[in-house]
């Protein structure tokens, strides 16, 4: 596994990165120095290990999990995010997400046992375009999501 990752200090051109979490991965400001990337993995990495260094960063499509994530507002700095896939993220609240103002797809894989999200503050995603559930969040999209200008896919 990798542990050291400041080899990609200066990356300009690299334009997919895939970091899976690993317990021994706690370094990430080399991450500062990656130009624009197409596709950033950063499933199992804490939040809060990666969250500084993308602020600012042009990121099109960014897939996270298995962390708690306070609320999408979290994730505003990242520039031109078109595409975030969430699996298994235990958000406190999904408010904030207006502030994603190029996010056209979200993915939310909640934990099998998470029922009860408001799913509400998602109406406010200027130009999202598709929304995809896990299937324990079904009745609360129905419910809170009813007439969304927006298509609704369950997985």
């Amino acid at each position: 596994a990798i542990t050291d990752v400041s080899f990609l200090t200066n990356c300009k051109n690299v334009r997919e990165l895939v970091l899976i979490g690993d317990d021994r991965l706690e370094d990430l400001t080399a991450l500062a120095g990656v130009g624009e990337l197409q596709y950033l993995h950063l499933e199992g990495v804490e939040p809060e290990l990666f969250l500084p260094y993308l602020n600012g960063k042009t990121i099109h499509q960014l897939k996270i999990g298995w962390h708690p994530l306070s609320s999408l507002a979290e994730l505003a700095g990242i520039a031109e995010l078109q595409e975030l896939i969430c699996n298994g993220v235990d958000f406190d609240s999904l408010e904030g997400g207006e502030r994603l103002n190029a996010l056209e797809s979200l993915s939310i894989k909640a934990a099998d046992d998470q029922t009860d999200m408001d799913l509400t503050p998602l109406l406010n995603l200027p130009k999202l375009k598709t929304l995809t559930l896990s299937e324990n969040l079904r009745q609360a999209a129905e419910t809170e999501l009813a007439g969304a200008p927006f298509e609704i896919k369950y997985e």
